[in-house]
C-alpha cells in the first residue's frame, strides 16, 4: 500500500527527482509535489495542479531508480486512486504520443482518451481523462 505525502522540495531537489525519473530533459516547473511512498521508501514522485473545481491535473508521475521495476504500474494505478481520494473526482493528463508505455498504462488504468493537441514543437499530445 502506498501513501503520498505532499512535499515542497527545494528547487534542486526536484531537479534531481526529475532527472532521476525521465533524465537531463528540459527541466518544467513544477506544481504541487507528491513524494509516493512504500513503506518507508520513496518510489516515485508526482507533480500536479488543480485544473478546474473537481479536476486535477496530473503533470509528471516518475519512478525511483530503485523502484522495483515489477511493482511500477501498481505504484502508477494506486497513485491515480489515492489522488481521487484527495477529492477529485476527475485526474486529466496529457501524453506525448511517443510514449507508448505510458499511453498503455494510462489506458489500462482507466483513463479514456479525450482528445489530442500539438505542442509548439511539433509534438502531439494525447488529451486523458480518468473518473473517479
Amino acid at each position: 500500500m502506498i501513501h503520498l505525502t505532499q512535499s515542497q522540495p527545494t528547487p534542486d531537489g526536484f531537479r534531481q527527482m526529475y532527472i532521476e525519473a525521465f533524465g537531463n530533459e528540459a527541466i518544467p516547473l513544477p506544481g504541487t509535489i507528491y513524494v509516493i511512498e512504500d513503506e518507508d521508501k520513496r518510489v516515485a514522485f508526482c507533480s500536479v495542479y488543480v485544473h478546474s473545481r473537481g479536476n486535477l491535473y496530473l503533470q509528471y508521475i516518475g519512478f525511483a531508480k530503485d523502484a522495483e521495476p515489477g511493482k511500477k504500474y501498481g505504484y502508477y494505478v494506486e497513485t491515480m486512486k489515492a489522488l481521487h481520494g484527495l477529492g477529485f473526482p476527475f485526474i486529466m493528463g496529457a501524453i506525448s504520443s511517443k510514449n507508448k508505455r505510458a499511453l498503455m498504462w494510462a489506458l489500462r488504468a482507466g483513463f479514456e482518451i479525450h482528445g489530442c493537441r500539438q505542442a509548439t514543437n511539433g509534438e502531439l499530445f494525447v488529451e486523458v481523462l480518468r473518473s473517479r
